[in-house]
């Protein structure tokens, strides 16, 4: 598996990638019937909600300022 970026502007470009070749698996997985197509849309599925809770935490500690530490 490949290392996660680590700044907010690469990590939402891939979270916009990513959910992009999700849409269009899930159509194929229907179009042609495929389970295997599908399992694929849920693994990446998993991938980009640990991306999203990895944008929330790096948010939550770029907004905090010097007082709440």
């Amino acid at each position: 598996m490949r290392e996660r970026p680590r700044n907010l502007k690469d990590m939402l470009a891939e979270a916009k990638d990513t959910s992009e070749l999700m849409v269009d698996l899930a159509y194929a997985a229907l179009f042609y019937n495929s389970e295997d197509i599908s399992e694929e849309v849920f693994r990446l599925e998993e991938r980009l909600n640990d991306l999203v809770f990895d944008m929330r935490t790096l948010a939550i500690l770029a907004a905090r300022s010097p007082a709440d530490s």
